[in-house]
């Protein structure tokens, strides 16, 4: 039989570490690199896999066409695939990836231990307008100008303090870019992850940065919005931090995180 979308290819996953399984998912036009300042705090107690979700990083591609329940199918197959086929398991998602989690959790049902959400997408807001975002210039344009640009753009949705826009960041991003083949949005836009979130049962962490625009029209709309669908959740705010906070702020993210997921906080 064909296989159109590429259901059952393996996703890219980075594993460290022992332990229980934790399982980190990427935010849009992203890999898991997203997740590369956290991985080894991280895999000190538990092993993580760290996967490039479908059309992203080093997984196959799928179809740009393909829809929101065939993407997330494809998710969980991959995920699953990876991770022990028994035993409790522990996830962390980032923006994009937080819908995906969400949506992952729910398959998972009894076995989830423990579901971190960090800037979570999948929540409809009204934005009276969207960041002046640059368009990256043509493949064949000097590097030093690509580069440029993806750091402005960086500094517009993805990062708070201009230091924080480094030669890394820069460098994960470009790449990111140049390998991502699936629109992102298809997946978080709506209220999908309200929707999971009413089906999940274990414990929840909500983190959200200091200054991360991406969550409009306030950090108390947004908590309220998702309080709606599951009421009781830890939150965490990270102090001088954007939406890509686990690599502007790692330190804090990684200590908020082994806290609630290790359930020592």
């Amino acid at each position: 039989m064909s296989d159109p979308l590429g259901i059952h290819q393996r996703l890219h996953v980075e594993r460290r570490g022992s332990g229980p399984p934790l399982v980190l998912t990427h935010g849009g036009v992203g890999s898991w690199k997203h997740w590369v300042r956290n991985v080894g705090p991280l895999s000190e107690h538990f092993t993580v896999y760290a996967f490039d979700l479908p059309g992203f990083g080093r997984s196959p591609p799928i179809d740009r066409k393909a829809d929101r329940d065939a993407y997330l199918r494809h998710c969980w197959d991959g995920i699953a695939a990876a991770v022990p086929k028994q035993g409790p398991v522990y996830l962390a998602g980032f923006s994009f990836g937080s819908v995906v989690g969400a949506h992952v959790a729910v398959r998972f049902g009894d076995r989830m231990a423990r579901l971190s959400l960090i800037s979570p997408g999948g929540v409809r807001s009204i934005r009276a307008n969207e960041p002046d975002y640059e368009k990256m210039p043509p493949e064949d344009a000097p590097e030093a100008e690509r580069r440029a640009v993806v750091r402005r753009n960086l500094l517009k949705l993805m990062l708070h303090h201009p230091e924080s826009a480094d030669d890394e960041a820069v460098d994960i991003q470009h790449e990111n870019i140049r390998l991502t083949r699936y629109p992102s949005v298809r997946v978080s836009r709506g209220d999908w992850l309200l929707d999971d979130l009413r089906r999940i049962r274990c414990p929840l962490q909500i983190v959200l940065g200091e200054f991360d625009t991406v969550i409009y029209p306030s950090h108390a709309h947004r908590l309220d919005h998702i309080r709606s669908a599951k009421p009781d959740f830890r939150v965490d705010i990270v102090p001088g931090a954007g939406h890509w906070m686990q690599f502007e702020r790692a330190d804090a993210v990684n200590r908020a995180l082994i806290e609630f997921l290790t359930g020592i906080g």
